[in-house]
């Protein structure tokens, strides 16, 4: 950020498209969704930096995924809520454990709707090949904790008309 600001104040915009392409590059090359969490808090601390800097935009759905991952880790001041915020950034049409990560940050949060929300929009938008038995469950076990216990057993049963045998 530092040279960031030194190079755009005195209007050298080529040398700073440069360093910014290259510290894009570096991190798409070296950091993905499987990365492995850094094992120490200054490690944590570190990793969150270098991704939240590179990630104020929305950026490759792998690293916003990761980027929430390691807020939800380290889980000080308003890592929850960066973390609900690079988990809806990190949603695609193929990873239901995305969709199911996200809804357990919301409920941490007490944003029980919204996760049930999130849930209910996976099960639409995923193919049902993938693993939609989880996000059925997940928003099953919310609804009874709201109380929702018909709405539960209905989406259960949905679920089971849904999802072919061999793969729930």
């Amino acid at each position: 950020n530092e040279a960031r600001f030194h190079l755009s104040f005195l209007g050298n915009d080529e040398e700073l498209e440069n360093i910014t392409y290259l510290f894009a590059n570096y991190i798409t090359k070296t950091l993905s969704e499987a990365s492995s969490i850094p094992k120490t808090p200054q490690a944590l601390n570190e990793r969150i930096a270098v991704l939240s800097s590179f990630l104020q935009e929305p950026g490759p759905r792998g690293l916003e995924y990761h980027l929430a991952r390691l807020y939800s880790i380290r889980d000080k001041n308003d890592d929850l809520e960066n973390s609900v915020i690079h988990g809806k950034r990190s949603l695609g049409l193929k990873d239901p454990h995305r969709w199911l990560f996200l809804a357990k940050q919301l409920t941490k949060l007490g944003r029980n709707e919204e996760a049930v929300e999130i849930l209910k929009d996976g099960i639409i938008k995923l193919p049902i090949e993938g693993d939609l038995r989880i996000l059925y469950q997940a928003s099953a076990e919310i609804l009874n904790e709201l109380d929702r216990n018909d709405e539960a057993i209905l989406l259960l049963e949905d679920g089971l008309k849904t999802i072919p045998s061999d793969k729930g």
